[in-house]
């Protein structure tokens, strides 16, 4: 192997390292009440919370048909793309301390956080539609991310790269829509 294979090998061991000690440094700060904080977070990042808001969305018509097709397209290309990279990555999740978590590792591998890519691109999707609304969808969607972190059942890169990812599909699901 060259030596511009064994460089970029051992920085990628090392962001892998960086990676483990920052998610090793959260799990440190464990309190309970953060903790049912953290896992309220997640739970808004599951799917069901993001269907329930379809239907509300829906349930009140007109205005909100657009949110509603923004919601949905959002989601489903998050989700999609979420499970591809996954299966090509194969990154396994983090061990858990505890197993009061387990319900929120919803697969086995974790690159990238698929909590955090659909919040990332629901919020950057809605964006658009007011300052108020874009902002409290990324700022949850932030600490939905904080959360896969905090509860163990992803590494800081996993959620690093959930956003990009979400940023990206929520800024092609306004394309498709509008």
């Amino acid at each position: 192997m060259d030596s511009s294979g064994k460089t970029k090998r051992s920085m990628w061991h090392r962001a892998l390292s960086l990676d483990e000690a920052i998610s090793t440094r959260v799990a440190s700060m464990h309190k309970e009440s953060m903790t049912h904080a953290m896992v309220t977070f997640t739970r808004l990042g599951d799917a069901s919370s993001w269907v329930a808001l379809a239907f509300v969305l829906l349930a009140i018509g007109e205005p909100t048909r657009r949110y509603f097709s923004l919601l949905v397209v959002s989601s489903i290309l998050a989700t999609i793309a979420t499970q591809v990279v996954k299966h090509l990555c194969r990154r396994q999740r983090p061990r858990l301390s505890t197993e009061e978590f387990e319900d929120h590792r919803p697969d086995e591998y974790s690159f990238p956080s698929g909590h955090t890519t659909t919040a990332f691109a629901v919020g950057a999707a809605m964006l658009g539609e007011g300052a108020f609304l874009g902002s409290l969808l990324l700022t949850a969607a932030g600490l939905i991310g904080f959360s896969r972190v905090y509860l163990r059942a992803h590494y800081p890169l996993d959620v690093i790269a959930g956003s990009f990812l979400g940023i990206l599909i929520g800024l092609l699901t306004r394309f498709l829509i509008l």
